[in-house]
């Protein structure tokens, strides 16, 4: 004999399978739409705002600009000119042992995170004296630069190079860190847009537009010399860490 029973049946929803009569499944999606109604549709309090950390934002705009525009010379434009003033291969190949600071970068990441001035703060201990430093290193190249290029001396300018780009990262490490303080955190995300679009930025006028420029004269005076150009981020330099 086949007993009079309610029909019982396992149905799932949200990937839990409750015990409950079945209702058909009009009330399944009746109940599904109503629980997408009370959700929040969005969460404005962890929404990026780059008004809460304009002056931040500004700051460390002008710092990687400034790193940007040191990159774009060193890296690209000063080959150029030693190329156009009789430069071998050879010559290029003493020059870009300049980059390896560059290399060891893992290596002061610890040191400048182990010892550092707490009165003075763990990244202004490094950032404000390398940026200085960076910015006196091409005020004296300012004045030393085209008699340099002239006589190609090579293994002088690697030797600033290396200098410049051992600043640069010090001053790398310690910014990257400072944007973890600086920053809210909902903004971390515009600290690495100001980065990459203030890099690039600087290396496109020193090096794209400062190149393309050189050979402009005036009245049979060439109106941008690399001395120049050392001699704004040298002085911009200054400015930025005075700020």
């Amino acid at each position: 004999e086949v007993e009079n029973s309610l029909r019982f049946f396992f149905q799932a929803e949200d990937g839990i399978r409750d015990f409950c009569l079945s209702r058909g499944l009009g009330d399944v999606y009746k109940r599904q739409t109503e629980k997408v109604e009370m959700e929040p549709s969005s969460n404005s309090a962890n929404e990026t705002s780059w008004k809460d950390d304009k002056a931040n934002l500004v700051i460390l705009f002008w710092l990687y600009f400034t790193q940007g525009l040191a990159f774009g010379f060193w890296d690209g434009a000063l080959s150029l000119f030693l190329i156009s003033r009789g430069a071998t291969f050879s010559d290029l190949g003493v020059l870009s042992y300049q980059v390896y600071p560059f290399s060891f970068k893992y290596l002061f990441a610890p040191i400048l995170d182990s010892f550092y001035s707490t009165s003075f703060g763990k990244r202004k201990s490094y950032l404000i004296p390398f940026q200085y430093l960076f910015g006196i290193i091409h005020i004296i190249m300012s004045f030393q630069l085209e008699s340099l290029l002239d006589s190609k001396s090579v293994f002088t300018l690697m030797i600033a190079g290396f200098a410049t780009h051992f600043c640069l990262a010090i001053q790398g490490v310690a910014v990257d860190g400072w944007v973890v303080t600086l920053l809210k955190e909902k903004n971390f995300s515009l600290g690495a847009t100001a980065k990459h679009t203030a890099h690039l930025v600087g290396v496109f006028f020193s090096y794209n537009i400062f190149v393309l420029c050189s050979h402009w004269t005036i009245n049979g005076k060439q109106v941008l010399r690399p001395r120049n150009l050392q001699l704004f981020i040298g002085c911009l330099s200054i400015f930025i860490g005075i700020i």
